[in-house]
């Protein structure tokens, strides 16, 4: 089954990309202008990737929370280009109201992770006095060597 994931997966990414291709030459052709016909080819583009995440994380062997993660991310996409038919309608707002909640919700994660492996980062590039005037790494050592982690020097 896994096999038919990866193929549905590859399949979908090449007409994505093959969706952006024509998009851009579209786009030239019409100088930039927009028209019904680009939405519809951006949204449809934009559809076909998030297919492609979704069929790539059902035959992954990624752990759960990172498949649940990038599934929600490839829905959000599908979502997102199906707007683009719809009119305005109480269905077209909570289709938005998801998209805005996984994008924003999957980006908060990034960004908090990156921020606690920079944290985690600087502590160990921390060093210390220690008692006979040398540099010690990581600061830990500091405690140990010193029993006091305040003459810590921050690089």
């Amino acid at each position: 089954m896994k096999a038919v994931f990866r193929s549905l997966c590859l399949l979908f990414l090449a007409v994505a990309l093959v969706s952006v291709a024509g998009l851009l030459v579209f786009d030239g052709l019409n100088h930039l202008r927009m028209t019904s016909l680009h939405q519809h080819i951006g949204a449809i583009a934009v559809m076909l990737i998030g297919c492609s995440l979704i069929w790539e994380q059902l035959s992954s062997k990624d752990p759960w929370k990172e498949k649940l993660k990038l599934t929600l991310l490839g829905i959000a996409f599908v979502l997102w280009g199906g707007e683009q038919f719809l009119s305005p309608c109480p269905l077209l707002t909570a289709m938005d109201s998801m998209v805005v909640l996984i994008f924003v919700s999957d980006l908060s994660l990034v960004i908090l992770s990156r921020l606690r492996r920079q944290r985690r980062m600087s502590l160990n590039n921390d060093v210390c006095v220690s008692p006979e005037g040398e540099l010690t790494s990581p600061i830990s050592e500091c405690a140990r060597i010193t029993g006091d982690s305040s003459k810590r020097i921050n690089h």
